[in-house]
């Protein structure tokens, strides 16, 4: 009788885990089916690896279906950030490195490769890019730029928060410098969308673009400062470190810094219009080209000026921020792309900067810049323009310093 129980336990056992084993295949087949339709429109792309790729096919089976998995999740969400399956196919999936020295699949590589797309102007971003953006029409230009918007996530309207302005910041390669020929093709690419006075009109796209200045002006501020600045140094310090590392035609410190020096009017007690400075500090604040493109503000005491940044920013920063310039030099093209827009598409947050009461920071005009007797803009028997010229002039012997001290270095080297 004992055996009859154990025996009939056995069988109930016995069924409980075919079941259940039963139970696990059904739902396998469910996920996997699940995952088949999921990732559809990923499998033609992944279907040229499997023809073209040798290493590949050298793979066992369970490798395989890894890195199968692993592609298809990746070619997904190129899709899904709108990269054509033929800039994946092309540009994308034929720089994949399949196997380490041990004939293993590298998917620590392969996800590395994936991040590095991620990148905008990463190697691998400009390497699609190349394949992806299209300058034949107006139409096809502004495709390419909100494709770049919709890449880095830009908001119609910054807010100018620091959250917000370290996860745009997080989507531009570390590594991308103000020299880079990235900043000339996306200037180009501008030009080609807005060839007329389109970019100042009332334009969603157009208002990402012209705020996405603010944007790339505080990528490269802050590019300069990882890569040049010592703990005790100032953003002019770390500047002027840079630019020994370039040619002197490089970049210019002679362009006008007019819109750069705003000054609010006030009514003092005695009823007289006295200079009401953004930051209540009476300096000048002077302009650094790089490429014409690349615009470095700093104010006279040594602090990079933007209107958003991940380090302390102050009035100052927002009223006479540096801003990306689109046109190729102070001409017509300019005005259109890099000056007239500021009407119609700054931000709310700077456009509340700019207001102290009742009072409005504005430019002086080339003749007030150039008056020593202004009593807005002029200060000590020096005019607006003055001012900033020497400021500017002040750099250029801190420029001096640090060639003079690298050359000091290279000397010791040789001998």
């Amino acid at each position: 009788m004992k055996g009859l129980k154990m025996t009939i336990i056995k069988r109930i056992l016995c069924l409980f885990i075919l079941f259940f084993l039963a139970y696990a295949g059904y739902k396998h087949e469910i996920k996997v089916a699940q995952f088949e339709r999921t990732y559809n429109t990923a499998q033609p792309l992944f279907k040229e690896v499997e023809k073209q790729n040798k290493d590949y096919h050298s793979l066992n089976i369970l490798d395989k279906l890894q890195v199968r998995r692993l592609l298809l999740r990746q070619i997904k969400t190129l899709q899904k950030e709108n990269w054509t399956d033929k800039v994946i196919k092309e540009a994308y999936l034929p720089t994949l490195t399949f196997l380490t020295a041990d004939g293993r699949p590298d998917l620590r590589t392969y996800k590395e490769h994936f991040q590095d797309s991620q990148y905008i102007a990463s190697p691998l971003f400009k390497k699609m890019w190349q394949k992806q953006v299209k300058l034949s029409s107006a139409q096809e230009a502004q495709n390419s730029l909100t494709f770049l918007t919709n890449y880095l996530h830009m908001p119609v309207e910054l807010k100018g928060t620091n959250q917000e302005t370290k996860r745009l910041l997080a989507k531009f390669d570390p590594n991308l410098s103000p020299t880079d020929d990235f900043w000339n093709q996306l200037a180009l690419l501008v030009q080609t969308a807005y060839p007329d006075d389109s970019f100042a009109q009332t334009d969603p796209l157009a208002n990402k673009i012209h705020q996405l200045r603010y944007v790339i002006s505080a990528q490269q501020a802050n590019w300069v400062r990882q890569h040049f600045r010592a703990p005790k140094d100032s953003d002019a310090d770390a500047l002027a470190k840079y630019l020994t590392k370039l040619s002197e035609q490089d970049y210019s410190l002679t362009e006008s810094s007019r819109y750069h020096n705003k000054v609010a009017i006030e009514v003092d007690a005695q009823g007289k219009k006295v200079p009401k400075y953004s930051d209540n500090v009476q300096q000048s604040n002077f302009k650094v080209l790089v490429h014409f493109h690349s615009e470095f503000i700093l104010s006279e005491s040594g602090h990079f000026l933007n209107e958003i940044d991940i380090e302390k920013r102050s009035r100052n920063s927002i009223v006479n921020s540096a801003s990306f310039n689109y046109a190729n030099q102070n001409d017509g093209m300019h005005r259109r792309l890099d000056i007239d827009p500021i009407s119609s598409h700054e931000p709310a947050f700077a456009l509340l900067a700019m207001t102290d009461g009742n009072h409005f920071f504005i430019e002086p005009s080339k003749k007030q810049q150039k008056d020593k007797r202004n009593k807005i803009f002029a200060r000590k028997g020096k005019s607006s323009k003055q001012l900033t010229k020497e400021a500017a002039q002040k750099f250029q012997q801190l420029i001096r310093s640090y060639q003079s001290a690298l050359g000091i270095v290279l000397k010791e080297n040789q001998k």
